[in-house]
């Protein structure tokens, strides 16, 4: 009788093993699988919200008053009053579109004018430069 008793008392707690480690499993997947459904749509907005910011920046570039005055700064004749105007104008582009650094270059990719956190040395802003003259998009 007591064997009986411990067999079938083996057989529950085995039972209840089986079942307590399934559940388990199930539960963990369910939640990696919320965890990578919540990363997946970070990801998305993140990228959304870049492309829209890109497409800003894109905007505020084609304007040809812009462009007229990108063109002076460029080529090294606008005064000291408008060089400053354009450091306060770029600064509040920057600040207004959340971006965390503006830099203005020259077609060899020397900076003439950058506002916030630069991220890289000189040799990675000439390279992001050719990248926007290959592909004629904001980056």
């Amino acid at each position: 009788m007591v064997a009986l008793f411990v067999l079938l008392a083996s057989a529950i707690a085995w039972s209840a093993w089986r079942y307590y480690r399934a559940q388990r499993e199930a539960i963990e997947h369910e939640v990696q699988n919320q965890l990578l459904s919540i990363a997946d749509l970070k990801v998305a907005e993140i990228s959304d919200w870049a492309a829209r910011r890109m497409d800003e920046v894109g905007l505020l570039m084609a304007d040809s008053a812009t462009a007229r005055v990108m063109q002076r700064l460029a080529s090294g004749t606008p005064g000291q009053p408008e060089g400053s105007e354009v450091r306060t104008w770029l600064e509040e582009v920057r600040r207004r579109l959340h971006l965390a650094s503006a830099t203005f270059v020259d077609d060899r990719g020397n900076t003439i004018l950058s506002v916030g956190r630069l991220f890289g040395d000189a040799e990675h802003i000439r390279q992001t430069a050719a990248e926007v003259l290959r592909t004629n998009r904001v980056v």
